[in-house]
């Protein structure tokens, strides 16, 4: 969990009767003592290092609400300003002719709206990473609460601008450059939308706190990660310098095997 916090049954010795009911701590009466029916008081606890407990806040942390908050207004802003250009972005996940209109126009990389809703998806994706980590304790690595959150971010950013400068570096050396431009805006267009339809998934899992939904993140990913590659393979046979065996290794270098890689950097740190 983001607050790596967790409950546990701990067994302290009362005057009375007590019990543990539901991972709670099941306090006694004191008062009267001579009461055969114990009054009780449900209270997560927390064991730390030193056998103490204490109250469990379950309430997300201050910082995820604002930054949620944040995201939805800005994501508000953008859609009221710019709604065709949005609707563009969906409609162009399942036609490649939507994408080439929004092509024709210019770099998406140069469009103030683009950049804002790819920063969204940086933000949205960064934060499920996250989350996913610490529910399934793979997150040892991390620093807690907002510092994890921007190590996480700044590394997803990285990895970004390195492909698609490496992406375009292999247009320019292969002599493909229009084909790479048009990779990378695609590249651009399915990371933002993964990462605003992931706005709702994440609401649902961090304030319901329910495991399904993790899983809905990891199916979403999954199809648009197959269709992604789809779209690749139809933008790099498009170009007839373009071998298919080069195309496949290209798929495999810069889509899938940074895949594989984080997962084994992230098993093997914990």
């Amino acid at each position: 969990m983001l607050k790596k916090e967790f409950q546990q049954k701990i067994s302290v010795p009362w005057e009375n009767q007590g019990g543990f009911v539901n991972d709670t701590l099941a306090i006694s009466d004191s008062i009267n003592p001579k009461n055969s029916e114990p009054v009780t008081a449900h209270i997560p606890v927390k064991i730390d290092q030193n056998k103490n407990f204490e109250i469990i806040k379950q309430e997300p942390q201050a910082w995820i609400n604002i930054l949620l908050l944040g995201i939805l207004l800005i994501y508000t802003m953008v859609q009221y300003l710019n709604f065709n250009r949005v609707g563009q972005f969906f409609l162009s996940v399942m036609s490649k002719s939507q994408a080439n209109q929004l092509l024709k126009e210019g770099s998406l990389f140069k469009k103030w709206y683009a950049l804002i809703l790819q920063f969204i998806a940086l933000s949205t994706i960064s934060l499920f990473v996250q989350y996913v980590l610490g529910f399934y304790h793979l997150d040892n690595f991390l620093a807690e609460g907002f510092e994890g959150f921007a190590m996480i971010l700044m590394s997803l950013s990285a990895l970004w601008v390195i492909k698609a400068i490496a992406v375009n570096f292999s247009g320019y050396l292969m002599n493909t450059t229009d084909s790479s431009r048009e990779y990378n805006n695609n590249m651009l267009i399915f990371f933002s939308i993964f990462g605003l339809m992931l706005i709702p998934v994440i609401i649902l899992m961090i304030y319901l706190d329910k495991k399904i939904f993790i899983y809905v993140g990891i199916i979403l990913w999954i199809v648009l990660f197959f269709l992604w590659i789809i779209r690749g393979l139809s933008v790099g046979m498009q170009e007839s310098n373009f071998s298919k065996l080069h195309l496949f290794l290209y798929l495999c270098t810069f889509e899938i095997l940074p895949v594989i890689v984080l997962t084994k950097i992230i098993l093997e740190a914990n």
